[in-house]
């Protein structure tokens, strides 16, 4: 039976992240151990593991999107596995369908910044907004800081890649 693959919980100050990738996609084979996705913090980029092996059934929420900690963003099972239509939020529900708890381990990913010249004089921005925006070819030039100092901050960045997803056509 199909499990809930959940957005896991990365402390006590980060109950939304960001989807930055997916490095699978749907009908992918899954390893355990295996890195399924890289999700943004405040503070840092993750690379979040499969905590069981399988095939990668269903992609529930996508990259750009933000998530609550705890959500389902993704099924993993056996190929041809039929995915619930709807997932229970905190209803006792006794599907087995879900699997609560962390998605498995997580590994942080080291910024770098040394092959970022983001145009010239000094922009405040923090280390994991540099690191979004460099992935995501936005000159940290354009963006408005919304932080102290108008220093920029991943929320920033965030609402850029946004704007950007609503205004391409397609997926």
């Amino acid at each position: 039976m199909p499990v809930a693959i959940r957005m896991p919980s990365f402390g006590q100050t980060t109950d939304e992240l960001v989807i930055v990738a997916w490095l699978k996609e749907e009908g992918d084979a899954v390893a355990a151990g295996e890195p399924l996705l890289t999700v943004q913090t405040d503070k840092a980029m993750i690379e979040v593991e499969s905590f069981a092996a399988g095939t990668l059934l269903k992609i529930s929420r996508r990259a750009g999107e933000i998530v609550e900690a705890g959500s389902p963003i993704a099924y993993l099972g056996q190929p041809g596995e039929a995915i619930p239509e709807h997932t229970p939020s905190n209803s006792n529900s006794n599907s087995n369908s879900e699997v609560p708890g962390p998605i498995g381990p997580i590994r942080p990913i080291r910024p770098d910044l040394s092959s970022s010249s983001m145009g010239t004089g000094k922009i405040l921005a923090s280390p994991a907004a540099r690191q979004l925006a460099g992935d995501h070819g936005i000159d940290l030039a354009d963006i408005a800081g919304s932080g102290p100092e108008g220093r920029i901050e991943t929320r920033d960045v965030q609402a850029v890649i946004a704007r950007r997803q609503r205004q391409e056509p397609g997926e």
